[in-house]
């Protein structure tokens, strides 16, 4: 063999050795795992594979084996993993603990602000005494202790107060009246008859009988009715507030033909 065919076998061999070695370092590398991705999670006993969770909680007692080496049991949970029979209690709750009432806060300690269970009560301040009861009233008060033929009169003639026509002259009831007390027998009952009988009793009749010559605004009204506020001043309860409401009702009713109809009626309780 001549020269020229020494070198080429020299060259295919080494060819050869190269393609050799390149094969063999090829098949022996890994890839590369891909940048961001996620390497698939270790497989236990019991859990599928892949790194899916598993649909129900193995039972009681299986191992769990750790990455780092070891395992863990799973725990017995009634109602969960375990069935639970009837009349079996399943674990109760921890109690949660009930906040501090008011104004007892431990452990709390604001600059300033005192403790509000340490504040001082308030002092009872006592209210007015309860006012004594009201003394008896006296005989002049009561219409049942006034004369009987004052009250006969007085409840007759507001009695008549109630018809349209109420103003009633000569009353019969009041001459007798009048004739025992010492006034005019007229039968007709003017301002003196009804400021002797506030003397003895203070629910009063209308007026029947002005003055002759007198007509309203003429004064004699307005001095009536003052005449009655001067005896209620000076009268006990409660024929002060009874000849007070009978000036109040009085208006000149008793004026002009016909008499005008009394709006405000009262009534005498014996």
């Amino acid at each position: 063999m001549n020269q020229g065919g020494k070198v080429l076998l020299g060259i295919l061999a080494l060819g050869g050795i190269g393609a050799m070695v390149f094969a063999s370092g090829k098949a022996d590398a890994k890839p590369a795992p891909k940048p961001n991705q996620v390497p698939p999670l270790p497989s236990f006993p019991g859990l599928p594979s892949g790194g899916s969770l598993p649909s129900v909680i193995p039972p009681p007692g299986t191992a769990i084996p750790l990455p780092g080496g070891g395992s863990i049991p799973v725990p017995s949970i009634p109602g969960v993993n375990t069935p639970v029979s009837p009349g079996q209690q399943l674990p109760t709750l921890p109690q949660i603990p009930q906040p501090p009432q008011a104004g007892n806060f431990p452990g709390l300690n604001i600059p300033g602000l005192p403790n509000l269970a340490n504040l001082p009560t308030l002092p009872t301040i006592p209210g007015p005494a309860p006012s004594s009861a009201a003394p008896p009233a006296s005989p002049a008060e009561v219409p049942s202790s006034a004369p009987a033929d004052t009250v006969a009169l007085a409840a007759s003639m507001l009695a008549q107060e109630r018809s349209p026509h109420w103003r009633i002259i000569p009353n019969a009831l009041l001459k007798a009246w009048q004739r025992s007390h010492g006034r005019v027998t007229d039968g007709a009952f003017g301002t003196g008859d009804a400021l002797a009988m506030a003397q003895e009793i203070g629910t009063l009749p209308i007026i029947r009988a002005w003055p002759k010559g007198s007509f309203p605004g003429d004064g004699k009204l307005d001095t009536y009715r003052a005449s009655l506020q001067q005896l209620a001043n000076a009268a006990p309860e409660p024929r002060a507030s009874q000849l007070r409401a009978a000036a109040a009702r009085e208006t000149g009713q008793g004026y002009g033909t016909p008499e005008k109809p009394i709006v405000h009626l009262i009534t005498l309780q014996s």
